[in-house]
């Protein structure tokens, strides 16, 4: 090993010039193991997480399951005249394990396809009658939309992950 590096690690100076080594171990979970050494000797290692914002996590990393509800919101739609408000609210934080991480698109937890209409009904407990006047609540106040793609939340209301507020 080189003097000036076994006088660098036993803090005898503070300062040398010397060639590291810095080295890759990828994952297929997305992470890095990064090693930094000179010659034979590994100074230091690290964890990287490597995945890009685009890729959405798979897991709460053993966490119990969140989300965020945005409680002036909440104040505020409160205030308004909409018949069975707290129901309404409610009804979306019940589908709330069935919200997409960062997209707020509305899936099956186990296919991950997107919830139809019929999947929706079967998670009401109400009536048919009920559940249809709260579907027209939820999307004429732009808290439920629906598109080619599935059913989203509003962030304005309800977030998971790293969802952009509209």
């Amino acid at each position: 090993m080189d003097k000036n590096l076994l006088a660098f690690l036993n803090k005898e100076i503070n300062v040398i010039k010397t060639e590291v080594i810095i080295s890759r171990e990828p994952t297929n979970k997305g992470t890095e193991l990064i090693h930094f050494s000179v010659g034979e000797k590994e100074l230091y290692q690290v964890w990287k997480n490597s995945n890009d914002n685009n890729v959405k996590p798979k897991s709460t990393g053993g966490k119990k399951p969140y989300i965020m509800l945005m409680v002036q919101e909440v104040i505020k739609l409160k205030k308004t005249s909409i018949e069975n408000i707290e129901e309404v609210i409610g009804f979306l934080v019940l589908l709330a394990e069935n919200i997409e991480w960062n997209t707020g698109k509305l899936i099956n937890k186990r296919s991950k396809k997107p919830l139809k209409y019929v999947d929706l009904q079967k998670t009401y407990s109400g009536s048919k009658y009920k559940f249809e006047k709260t579907m027209k609540i939820l999307k004429n106040n732009d808290l439920l939309t629906h598109t080619p793609e599935g059913y989203f939340i509003s962030s304005k209301l309800i977030k998971k992950g790293k969802m952009s507020k509209e």
